[in-house]
């Protein structure tokens, strides 16, 4: 996703930057364990649809059409500079709550 919103906006796919999704965490006020720890959520998640899916007979189709609007998605939004702003308004209600 990375590389293709890079070359999107005329960078140079390989450059650095701050727009890997740990980045955005880390941005929006997590800390890096608290981002690791979301990042493996996230990891468990996924691998528990797709776990239920194969264990239910779902069809590959739709897992790879909603991956593929996911990888659309996350795209667009790292293309963006404040794609991901919902994330410390998001953490910080959180972090009331």
């Amino acid at each position: 996703a990375l590389f293709i919103a890079r070359s999107l906006s005329g960078k140079h796919p390989f450059n650095a930057d701050r727009a890997h999704l740990h980045h955005r965490f880390l941005d929006a006020g997590l800390s890096p364990a608290q981002t690791t720890t979301v990042m493996l959520a996230l990891i468990a998640v996924f691998a528990l649809i797709g776990f239920m899916a194969q264990a239910y007979g779902l069809p590959a189709a739709p897992l790879f059409y909603l991956w593929m609007a996911l990888f659309i998605l996350h795209t667009v939004l790292i293309k963006r500079p404040g794609g991901y702003g919902f994330l410390p308004r998001l953490i910080g209600r959180l972090k009331r709550a």
